[in-house]
This record gives C-alpha cells, structure tokens and sequence, in this order.
C-alpha cells in the first residue's frame, strides 16, 4: 500500500507496532535492544556493499575494479563485525534477529512467488475464444412478494427474458405457497416461480442443490444470482433481523459457476 508520500503505509505500522512489543518485552533498555539494531544494521551493510561489488563486475565501468575494491573491503569488514555482534551478543537478545531473518526471508520468497503466480494467471496468453458466448442464466432468489424484492426482480427481467425465481419455504404451509403464487404474478408477470419446500428449516443448502441442477454442464456458463437484501436504518434496526443473506452471500462467495448481485432495497 503505496502511500500519498511513497512509502509503504502497511509497513511503517507493523514496524511501529512490532518496535513497541520490543520496547515493553525488553523494558526499554538499550543494553537490550542495542543488539537487535547492530545485527541487522550490520548485516545490512554487508549486503548492500557485496551488492555493489556485484554492479561493478557487471556494469565495469572505468575504475570499476578500485570500486570493487573499496566496497569488497567494506562488505568483509562490516560482514566480521555482525558476526562477532552475533556471537558475543546471543544470549543477550542477538538470537531474536538471527531466527527471525531467515524466517522473513522465507516468507517473502513465498509473497514474491504468490504474487508471480497471480502475475502468470492474469496474463494474456492463452485467452479463450471470446466470439462464443452462452447466454446467462438468471436466478432471482425470493424470500417474499415485498417491495424489497420488486428491485431485484426488475433487475433480473432486464437481464433476461427467461429469468427464474426461486422460493425456499420453510413453513409447509398451502394457504400461503399460494398466496405467495398470487402476489407473484402480480409483481413478475410471467417470470417462473420455483418453490422449495425445506422440512428443517434450511434456506442456504437447497438453494446450493438447486443452482447445481440449474448450471447443468461446465460449457452452459456461469448462473447469474440477483439477491434482494432489505437494509435498515441504524444499528440497533439492524441487529434486529437475521443474516440470512449474508450467509447466502458467504456461501456463492467459493462456487466459481455463480455471478452474485446484490439488490439492497434501503428502508427509511
């Protein structure tokens, strides 16, 4: 995270955060604290200057070989002061930087080879054949015929003439299915409606079976799902119902064959 002054905001707050854990383990004493700095100050050194000596063996530009020279001498000198620090200090804190070096390096080869892999993933080679297309499916999950859920199917009517909503009715009630049958044919027209009765009240599993059924086969393409979300106003409103869509939401968030939008019809 680049910051606004170029440098790396993420970085200089885990800094600080892991410099105060330093300062209360080890009390604030600089006897302490002392050979954590010199060790990797040191070593830092001796990096940097073996790095340069590298630059001019490649670039040998004229007088590379004094500069050589000149930055050989410094990386073994400050190379022989870490490691007497090292040694003549263990005990006394040197061994916190000594474990921890080689155990950051490590991590950051494995960032670097993540973000390499995305790199590779993302690139453009191998991209498929965009002229075929399959058309989307749409599903419209429908938790009640309420103005809260009109958006949502609005949206998926605009989509697709061939839309579908789904109802997961956990009551086992005939009176209100066919309620629910009527209201729907008076807000969606001829849009489907599909019922799901759940004997154990479950909402997310059936939905989950059932877009496995609607996706059909890997080349039908992806199942497009319009998730109609009433949010309320304030945060006690809030705590006051349940996360029913979240939790659908959590569950679309690992299938790689579902588009999920999310229709929030905000009340007053």
């Amino acid at each position: 995270n680049l910051g606004e002054r170029l440098v790396f905001n993420n970085g200089i707050l885990l800094l600080t955060v892991f410099a105060s854990i330093l300062i209360v383990i080890f009390r604030g004493s600089t006897d302490h604290l002392i050979p954590l700095y010199a060790v990797g100050v040191f070593l830092s050194f001796t990096i940097a200057q073996y790095g340069m000596v590298q630059r001019w063996r490649k670039l040998k530009t004229p007088g590379w070989r004094l500069k050589a020279m000149i930055n050989g001498t410094g990386a073994v000198t400050t190379g022989v002061v870490c490691l007497v620090i090292a040694v003549s200090k263990f005990t006394h804190g040197a061994w916190v930087v000594i474990l921890l070096i080689p155990m950051l390096v490590a991590f950051f080869f494995k960032i670097n080879r993540h973000y390499r892999k995305v790199e590779s993933q993302l690139a453009m080679e191998g991209l498929p054949d965009l002229s075929r297309h399959s058309l989307s499916k749409v599903l419209v999950l429908v938790p009640g015929v309420t103005k809260g859920a009109v958006p949502a199917i609005r949206f998926a009517r605009s989509m697709s003439d061939s839309a579908v909503g789904l109802h997961v009715d956990t009551g086992r009630n005939p009176a209100s299915e066919a309620r629910l049958r009527e209201e729907w044919e008076q807000v969606a027209g001829d849009m489907p409606l599909i019922i799901i009765h759940s004997p154990y009240r479950e909402v997310v599993r059936p939905i989950l079976e059932f877009l496995d059924e609607m996706r059909g086969t890997e080349e039908s393409g992806p199942v497009t799902v319009v998730l109609p979300e009433f949010v309320p106003s304030g945060l006690f409103g809030k705590l006051l119902h349940n996360q029913t869509g979240l939790m659908i939401k959590w569950a679309m968030l690992f299938r790689r064959d579902v588009v999920l939008c999310n229709v929030r019809y905000y009340l007053d």
